[in-house]
């Protein structure tokens, strides 16, 4: 696990340099462990396509360190993090932009380094649509039941919307939780 604080010994101690830095917030040793298939998906990738690339986890214990966290990755010359739950919605207030879609959403999974900052997007509703249509689901004018009412529920409840299905039936433990995701779609 590295650190912000502990990034650029983690450099030194490689005796290595990378041409580029990506990164993952997480927040708990967990996160990075249950992740590491991700970080080596990337790293995997890069070396396939002859990236010189590097993917490291920044681990971020508190919300109110995020600041630092995104100011600290962009003075390192990342180009690019993935942000964990429970990240996802605190750590807009430090991006330079924000995709329509994400602002909508309310939650970033991604951060896209531009001038002077970070653009954030949710690759999530995107992403699911894709793995649907690859798979020939056809959801336009379908009723469709979504199980839970939390962040991915919410992002999942718009794309549907916006795809045209014909009703959508949230399934929640707390009544509020779903109501409040129907009223916002609605």
């Amino acid at each position: 696990m590295v650190t912000m604080s502990s990034f650029s010994t983690a450099l030194d101690s490689s005796m290595q340099l990378f041409e580029y830095y990506m990164a993952l917030i997480v927040d708990r040793v967990e996160d990075y462990q249950a992740l590491t298939w991700l970080m080596d998906y990337w790293q995997d990738n890069a070396e396939a396509m002859g990236e010189d690339m590097r993917y490291l986890p920044f681990r971020v214990e508190h919300a109110d360190k995020l600041g630092e966290a995104i100011e600290g990755a962009y003075e390192l010359n990342v180009l690019g993090l993935n942000v964990t739950v429970p990240y996802k919605s605190d750590v807009i207030p430090y991006l330079k932009e924000i995709d329509p879609l994400a602002e909508r959403i309310g939650a970033v999974n991604t951060l896209v380094r531009c001038e002077g900052g970070f653009k954030g997007y949710n690759t999530d509703m995107p992403g699911l649509h894709r793995a649907l249509t690859e798979d020939g689901v056809n959801i336009e004018g379908e009723d469709v039941i979504v199980l839970g009412a939390g962040g991915a529920a919410r992002a999942v409840c718009m794309m549907l919307a916006d795809k045209g299905v014909g009703r959508v039936y949230i399934m929640n433990r707390a009544l509020e939780r779903g109501k409040a995701i129907a009223d916002e779609i609605n």
